[in-house]
């Protein structure tokens, strides 16, 4: 017994120094308080965030305060830490940075220093300390509501108000390195803090000079040319209607790199004369760059030691010749590589000629080398008949170049009427050109326009007189133009009121039919004016030619023998058909159409035999067109010029016996003397 009363008392000291020196619990090593606390007034039931507790002492109301035990209140309810000095009567509670002092029977209690009154201060009942629950939880920020009738006492936390935030706009660039004409892509990572979805994007591009531009997507923007440093700003809107702040980085353009062939290989470097050449090559260049253009020349020296130089792709070879055949490619992004470069040893030992290969297979407007260096124009003319028709035509050259505006010709004509005009500005101003007709006759006129073809502006003279002459060739016509009595009206649509700068060209050539006469009018006007105002006549140069022609067409039906190469000569004064001859309406003087121009040639030919034909231009360089009957245009050369006088372009075949007909127009800026080759099977 005396044992046992030993082992009592040791485990009583114990538990008081355990309880003596165990340090207090504060609220930061507890969990957050519950967010619902429902009592009682005399019940032992508590709820607990919905969980039933029974406490030991049930809330009771001393002088109109409610009275809880210390430990319940503060830790269970409060999630506050607690201390108890039974020596001061002190209770202590500290929450975070809240510090809570109260004292048994002391109506004032201290909170983070300051006093505050108590209506009923702690007091120890049946050996619990209770304390004030209202000024407790209402002291940690706990709301606390009563309810008289059920005598219910509910305690919750505050509900904050929650205000929504903006989101954050954030982007990374995919590549790190960017060039010219590559597209930019980016991660964007934009975010918003309450989770609400990103809605809309601003984008906002600034180049180096400071010019700024908002798009919806950077695709509106990029890629670009210009290489640079770009600033690249994003702003986003999120659900809620808060657009971000601007998040922004630099991006360095860099410049996009030319192309460059790798590989280049005609499969052979020494080949049979008309041997099917077999081209490969290999280029390298940005992934987002495409090839979009080859430019092909090959050449060889001549038997002086000059360079000639063909552009195009060559089919095969011709003669006893080193060739050089070059390549360059363009990309995309408009850039040119370097020039590759194979080297090709052609021989005449076996093989096709030239002759052989080019007639059985022809293609229209085919570069015909010529390797023979064969003379066409010591070769036999052909018998050929020659007759004079067609429309008027109305030629307008002179002054070439026109040195101030106004009107370059003008005349009265009816009928079936060919207009040709090839002028120059050299005004020093921009001015544009303008043909117009005005209806003289007493009635409404009706005026067909069958055929139009305007080039220009350019400053490529060559190539502007083959445009309108293979436009011309391949023109379908069709429109009309009403003009009441005394009406005017342009009829070069499309082309008046385009601005033509100093020293560029303008050329046209319009076919056009009217059964009553009516006045035909070009002019170079100053850009602004309208064509219909007063306007000045112009004296023509006394070097180039203006005028009308009665006769438009010259048709020439050649007659072969079938047996040798036969040749006619077109475009010269002393051909079979020799320049027309007209007069200048303006000046009443008589002139002559030296070089035929406006002039359309049909050319009808018939032969015993099997035919190939050859356009051989005989002036320093030409660019020009030609067609068959049925509208089929092509150019001649089919690329690039010719400028000797040995080679020429393929125009097609004569079957034998057949009767076929060949069209052309002498192209401004050509020289244009030229022979029509034509070459027997026999000879090929």
């Amino acid at each position: 017994m005396k044992k046992f009363r030993r082992v009592l008392l040791l485990t009583q000291v114990v538990l008081a120094l355990v309880f003596l020196f165990s340090p207090a619990v504060y609220a930061e090593d507890l969990l957050s308080g519950p967010q619902k606390v429902e009592l009682t007034i005399g019940s032992s039931t508590v709820l607990i965030d919905g969980r039933q507790v029974n406490i030991d002492a049930p809330p009771e109301v001393v002088n109109g305060t409610t009275l809880l035990p210390m430990r319940f209140v503060c830790q269970d309810i409060l999630a506050a830490g607690v201390d108890w000095n039974h020596l001061d009567k002190k209770v202590t509670v500290k929450k975070g940075d809240l510090l809570i002092e109260l004292w048994i029977g002391k109506s004032a209690a201290i909170v983070n220093g300051k006093s505050y009154p108590l209506l009923q201060p702690p007091l120890i009942k049946n050996a619990r300390v209770l304390v004030p629950l209202r000024f407790l939880s209402e002291s940690t920020g706990l709301k606390v509501s009563y309810e008289p009738i059920s005598k219910k006492i509910t305690i919750t936390q505050p509900k904050e108000e929650k205000v929504n935030k903006a989101p954050y706009a954030y982007f990374e660039f995919v590549d790190a390195e960017v060039r010219a004409g590559q597209a930019v892509k980016v991660n964007d990572l934009s975010w918003d803090p309450d989770g609400d979805a990103i809605v809309a994007r601003k984008w906002e591009v600034v180049n180096e000079k400071g010019e700024r531009k908002s798009v919806a997507s950077l695709d509106e923007y990029f890629p670009v040319r210009t290489p640079g440093k770009y600033l690249v700003r994003l702003r986003v809107k999120d659900s809620s209607e808060n657009w971000s702040q601007w998040y922004e980085k630099y991006l360095e353009v860099k410049p996009n790199q030319p192309p460059v062939i790798t590989e280049f290989s005609a499969g052979a470097d020494k080949i049979s004369q008309g041997t099917p050449l077999k081209f490969s090559y290999k280029v390298s260049d940005e992934p987002w760059d495409s090839i979009v253009e080859e430019r092909w020349v090959y050449r060889w020296k001549d038997y002086t030691g000059k360079t000639i130089e063909v552009v195009g792709k060559p089919r095969a070879l011709f003669g006893n010749r080193t060739y050089e055949v070059a390549l360059k490619v363009r990309d995309s992004f408009n850039n040119w590589s370097s020039e590759a470069v194979v080297t090709i040893e052609s021989t005449e030992r076996g093989g096709s000629s030239e002759y052989q290969f080019k007639f059985s297979d022809p293609v229209p407007g085919e570069v015909f080398l010529n390797p023979d260096n064969i003379n066409y124009n010591s070769l036999p003319d052909a018998d050929v008949e020659v007759e004079y028709g067609g429309p008027v035509l109305i030629f307008s050259n002179s002054p070439e170049t026109v040195r101030e505006p106004g009107i370059l010709y003008q005349d009265r004509v009816k009928g079936r009427v060919r207009i040709y005009y090839h002028h120059k500005n050299g005004t020093g101003k921009k001015c544009t050109f303008a043909v117009w007709v005005k209806n003289l006759g007493g009635n409404t006129e009706i005026i067909k326009i069958n055929n139009m073809a305007l080039a220009g502006p350019t400053t490529d003279e060559m190539f502007l007189g083959q445009r309108v002459a293979y436009l011309y060739l391949s023109s379908q016509g069709g429109s009309s133009v009403i003009l009441n009595r005394g009406g005017v009206a342009p009829i070069n649509t499309g082309q008046y009121g385009k601005p033509i700068g100093s020293g560029e060209i303008i050329a046209g050539m319009i076919e056009l039919e009217c059964s009553n006469e009516v006045e035909i009018t070009l002019a170079m006007i100053e850009l602004g004016q309208d064509y219909f105002s007063a306007h000045k006549v112009l004296l023509p140069d006394g070097i180039h030619t203006r005028g009308t022609f009665e006769n438009g067409d010259i048709l020439i039906k050649a007659n072969l023998k079938g047996r040798e190469p036969e040749k006619i000569s077109v475009g010269r004064e002393s051909s079979s058909e020799g320049f027309i001859k007209g007069r200048d309406a303006l000046t009443g003087e008589e002139v002559v159409n030296k070089g035929n121009y406006g002039v359309l040639y049909k050319i009808s030919v018939h032969s015993p035999s099997r035919t190939g034909v050859i356009f051989n231009p005989r002036g320093t360089v030409f660019r020009g067109a030609a067609a068959d009957t049925q509208g089929k245009a092509y150019l001649l050369p089919a690329t690039g010029f010719i400028n000797n006088y040995f080679m020429g372009a393929v125009m097609g075949v004569v079957q034998k016996e057949e009767e076929k007909a060949f069209l052309y127009t002498p192209p401004g800026g050509s020289d244009t003397p030229a022979l029509i080759v034509f070459v027997p099977q026999s000879h090929w």
